[in-house]
């Protein structure tokens, strides 16, 4: 859905059921689907030409954890343009689909060299 800049596709992804919360780079917290939606409406149709935008962010370190009706999946996207977000995705089991009710990305400013400790 994101890689296409398909907004049709992204509102598949999102619950119907849930309270939901999307975190966007450098943002304040939207909550409620309909905040949610708009915002990626925005985000897709960044050219102001009405075209639908694509994007390439390519998902490295991923981890998925399944607790139940609840996952969770954590991983750093790489951005077309060099940059890497830390991101952070919940689902939730719904209709027997899982369904996005958090979204966090947040730019990796400074990476860890070597692996070792922050502090």
């Amino acid at each position: 859905a994101f890689s296409n800049g398909d907004l049709e596709a992204m509102g598949r992804v999102w619950s119907t059921e849930s309270d939901v919360r999307c975190v966007h780079p450098g943002m304040s917290s939207l909550d409620g689907r309909e905040k949610v939606m708009a915002s990626w409406k925005q985000i897709f149709s960044v050219g102001g030409d009405g075209t639908d935008q694509s994007f390439d962010i390519e998902p490295v370190r991923s981890k998925v954890e399944i607790y139940g009706l609840v996952a969770m999946c954590s991983c750093v996207e790489k951005t077309e343009g060099g940059g890497s977000l830390e991101a952070l995705n919940v689902y939730k089991r719904e209709g027997g689909a899982w369904k996005m009710t958090l979204h966090m990305a947040s730019p990796i400013a400074m990476p860890l060299q070597g692996g070792g400790a922050f502090f």
